[in-house]
């Protein structure tokens, strides 16, 4: 609730289905964002991954329309572990656990 709530005020980001929508780390993150945009700043978000460019996982050999070549699966891949890696790092600073009165140990 509380993400589809954030997204819904940011307005530029749509979410539809929270299992797809969270499995790249941008919901997660645009959400700490929205709340402490000072821990995770919106332009340190990576947006190019496989859900934003509307497949799911594609593989090379793939009939998609667009030539999938491994540098650019590569490159989204990079771009989810970033985001999640951005993720836990900004929830893991002692500044934004302390805002929030918890602890990640």
């Amino acid at each position: 609730m509380a993400i589809k709530r954030c997204c819904a005020c940011v307005g530029w980001w749509q979410v539809e289905n929270f299992t797809v929508s969270l499995s790249d780390g941008r919901a997660l993150c645009y959400l700490v964002h929205h709340y402490n945009s000072a821990v995770l700043p919106r332009h340190q978000i990576r947006d190019q991954t496989f859900l934003s460019c509307g497949v799911a996982r594609p593989s090379l050999e793939d009939g998609d329309s667009r030539t999938w070549t491994a540098a650019d699966v590569d490159e989204l891949l990079a771009n989810e572990k970033f985001n999640f890696k951005l993720l836990y790092d900004a929830v893991s600073t002692e500044y934004c656990c302390s805002c929030a009165g918890a602890s990640v140990n």
